[in-house]
């Protein structure tokens, strides 16, 4: 979720100072922006309030129960704001794949997994091939137990971005230690699955000289 930056769009109206008759400055108006400017500056609001999710993230790992509990509503809270913000963005710029694809992301950390696949599929519409909505998508699909979809994901990561393979790879261990209430057949099917593919993950990547990254 990579910020966008807006470059500068509006000139000064005027070169010198303007004055009334009365020798008072008169205003300038203020620029306008183009609902492509607007949806950019929403956009990068939002990832604004998702950074600031995160650190807040970092806190409560480190909380005592009663203070992860606190925090846990203060981050939703946040990620309440970045939805807004991402909505606000993609009511001015409907293609902006990115927002989509943010708001997919901040819908599934406040728990909204149909709602997070629903801005998911948009982004991927609006562009096939973005990995960051591939991958989270995966991770969307693991939530609510839609295994051969997440694996689906996964493949499709490993042959075109290798990092989000891994990453979407390690969310499956993660989820493999807590599957809730998955179809338990399905659970086990999952972890023969994830081991095998992580044995192939670790000697591709010792051919590439490579490694696995974390994020959040």
């Amino acid at each position: 979720m990579s910020r966008i930056v807006v470059t500068a769009f509006a000139a000064l109206l005027l070169s010198t100072p303007a004055w009334s008759a009365g020798g008072t400055r008169a205003p300038v108006p203020e620029p306008t922006l183009t609902p492509q400017e607007e949806a950019l500056e929403l956009y990068n609001r939002g990832l604004a309030y998702r950074d600031r999710a995160w650190k807040i993230q970092e806190k409560a790992a480190k909380a005592d129960p009663e203070g992860r509990e606190k925090l846990g509503a203060k981050i939703e809270a946040v990620y309440g704001k970045a939805i807004e913000a991402y909505e606000a963005a993609i009511e001015r710029s409907p293609e902006l794949h990115q927002a989509w694809s943010s708001l997919g992301y901040a819908r599934r950390k406040t728990g909204d997994l149909e709602g997070s696949l629903e801005a998911y599929d948009r982004a991927l519409e609006l562009a096939p091939e973005y990995a960051e909505a591939i991958e989270y998508r995966g991770e969307a699909y693991l939530g609510l137990g839609r295994l051969e979809e997440a694996r689906e994901a996964y493949m499709e990561l490993f042959a075109s971005d290798r990092e989000r393979a891994d990453e979407l790879l390690a969310s499956m261990r993660r989820w493999l230690e807590d599957p809730s209430s998955a179809d338990p057949q399905g659970v086990e099917e999952m972890r023969g699955w994830v081991e095998e593919r992580s044995l192939i993950a670790e000697q591709t990547a010792e051919l590439r000289g490579g490694g696995t990254s974390s994020r959040w």
